[in-house]
């Protein structure tokens, strides 16, 4: 009988995932998962309360350059495989550089770069929601150019770019179902529709510098144009309106700063979040006619919906040119915001992105660490799951 109690005591604790107490930054982060699957995550609701307790870890595996001499530019996730993740990089004195593709959820890496030069400086990438598409911008001098290849196997084709541009314009861009747009520099917003093999001017939009796009997969006649702030659309870009909620004194955001990133929730497309280079991230729930302030203290490189569940956004903020921020997520669809960088290193997010998860758990995230990788909130397939619960302090 001892020894039968023995052995079902210890089954409990071999077969149970570790969990431990975290910091008091928020009252729903009690309990953090530190090695293993999450059990909860096997509907919407376990997904959600898994994303609040996932950990950062390294997803370096092989085919990578020395950590040392990687730049991570951009990082984009396939939108349907969830173990398919694309590096756009660059690298000190040339040695490395161009697309790196895994995958097997970064257990090993391998150039994608059939078709652009070696040291390549890969710093915008886009692909169709379908997946099949792929888009990238190379800003090194001496091979500039717009790029694009099927995803099922690198074969990059430099696309001819807008008027007498070259890629170097080009200050954003934005793929969805029917059309690539960019916006160039001092001329406005182009787009086409037979993956930009020829080029039409959005006459409408605003003609200058346009460094940002947005729209969402729900409603494909929304758009955002910013020029330092934002223009929006809601009939593909026949008109737009200046929103004046961003005027300095109407603006939540006393100092304010250049608009770097919007993201609007794609099941009420009224809600969007818009982050600014200086120091300050603000909400609206009205289209844009009102804004509140709802994040100060970095400068937001990236904010984004959770699109399987909009309750959940997350940012990437660094405080311009001197210490990282971090990672930060909201469980109240982008009302409040609590520390989410348990696992990363202290340094500047360098890309960051959010991709689907595995049936039944949670999306995942990416993030791009100056001479450290990427890191994800992926769990490990090394990982075992052991149990020892943790006594609330």
């Amino acid at each position: 009988m001892k020894i039968a109690s023995f052995l079902a005591i210890l089954t409990f604790f071999l077969l149970a995932p570790v969990y431990a107490q975290t910091t008091a930054q928020s009252a729903y982060r009690d309990w953090e998962i530190l090695t293993g699957d999450d059990p909860q995550a096997q509907d919407n609701q376990g997904a959600t309360q898994a994303a609040a307790v996932a950990v950062w870890r390294p997803m370096n595996g092989t085919g990578l350059p020395p950590l040392t001499q990687l730049n991570i530019n951009v990082i984009l996730a396939d939108p349907i495989n969830p173990k398919i993740v694309y590096l756009g990089t660059s690298a000190d004195y040339g040695e490395y550089g161009g697309v790196y593709r895994t995958t097997d959820g970064g257990l090993n890496w391998s150039p994608f770069n059939t078709g652009i030069a070696a040291h390549a400086a890969i710093d915008m990438l886009a692909i169709t929601p379908d997946g099949g598409v792929l888009y990238g911008r190379d800003s090194n001098y001496a091979s500039v150019g717009l790029f694009r290849t099927t995803t099922d196997s690198a074969n990059w084709t430099k696309l001819t770019t807008p008027i007498a541009s070259d890629a170097n314009d080009i200050h954003s861009m934005y793929v969805d179902s029917d059309y690539i747009y960019i916006g160039l520099y001092a001329n406005g917003m182009y787009k086409s529709g037979n993956q930009g093999v020829d080029w039409s001017q959005m006459e409408h939009a605003p003609i200058n510098t346009i460094g940002v796009i947005a729209g969402v997969s729900t409603d494909s006649d929304l758009l955002y144009a910013v020029v330092v702030t934002p223009y929006k659309t809601i009939d593909g870009g026949e008109t737009w309106e200046y929103l004046t909620s961003f005027n300095v004194g109407v603006n939540p955001c006393e100092s304010r700063g250049y608009v770097d990133t919007i993201s609007i929730d794609p099941t009420n497309t009224d809600v969007f979040l818009v982050g600014d280079d200086y120091q300050c991230l603000v909400r609206s729930d009205d289209g844009g006619a009102t804004l509140t302030k709802v994040y100060e203290g970095a400068g937001v490189n990236r904010v984004i919906f959770d699109p399987r569940d909009p309750n959940l956004a997350y940012l990437s903020a660094i405080t311009r040119g001197i210490t990282h921020d971090g990672v930060m997520m909201s469980s109240d669809n982008g009302k409040t915001w609590v520390d989410y960088n348990s696992g990363l290193p202290w340094m500047g997010t360098n890309g960051f992105e959010l991709g689907p998860g595995a049936a039944g758990k949670p999306s995942v995230l990416y993030a791009g660490m100056t001479r450290k990788g990427i890191y994800t909130t992926a769990p490990s397939a090394s990982q075992h799951a052991v149990f020892l619960p943790a006594l609330r302090r």
